[in-house]
């Protein structure tokens, strides 16, 4: 394989590099330090699924007079979700939280580029789901790479499914 040269190579996050993937082999090599674009794509991936799967303090305090602690690591993720009917739920609010969110805590994602769209007619895993459609820029190394991710919000669960490719 050839070498990575320096413009090719991106830190990974402080998650990526806190895990030791292989504890028994000693002192990881410079390849094994630095992610290629290919990697960034899925740990962007995966990450975003952490994040849309978390539930942040707002349904349990109230923030309204508290700008700053809203958009800190503090209220990490979204409201909790599980519970909740697709007929009493507001899902352009929905939609509006996870455009706020993926914003506010994934930087790798160009927040003008972000778009969320609501699906309409397509309840997801069931009839209690709904799906949005996620379009953004993904920073790249060489270039900016399109995103584009089927986001299925189950409410009974309050669970969140993301796939690659748009609805």
């Amino acid at each position: 394989m050839a070498e990575i040269t320096p413009n090719e190579r991106l830190v990974p996050s402080l998650l990526d590099r806190l895990t030791n993937d292989n504890p028994t082999g000693g002192i990881e090599s410079r390849h094994n330090r630095v992610e290629a674009d290919v990697n960034l794509r899925e740990a962007v991936l995966r990450d975003l699924e952490w994040l849309l799967n978390t539930g942040n303090i707002q349904g349990v305090v109230d923030l309204d007079t508290h700008d700053e602690i809203a958009k800190s690591v503090i209220n990490y993720g979204l409201p909790n979700l599980s519970g909740k009917t697709i007929s009493t739920t507001d899902l352009r609010q929905v939609q509006e939280q996870i455009r706020r969110t993926i914003s506010a805590f994934e930087p790798r994602i160009a927040a003008n580029s972000l778009k969320v769209t609501l699906v309409p007619g397509t309840g997801g895993m069931h009839s209690n789901s709904a799906v949005f459609q996620i379009e953004a820029t993904l920073w790249g190394r060489h270039m900016p790479e399109a995103l584009f991710l089927r986001t299925e919000v189950d409410l009974e669960l309050g669970e969140v499914v993301l796939k690659e490719g748009s609805t």
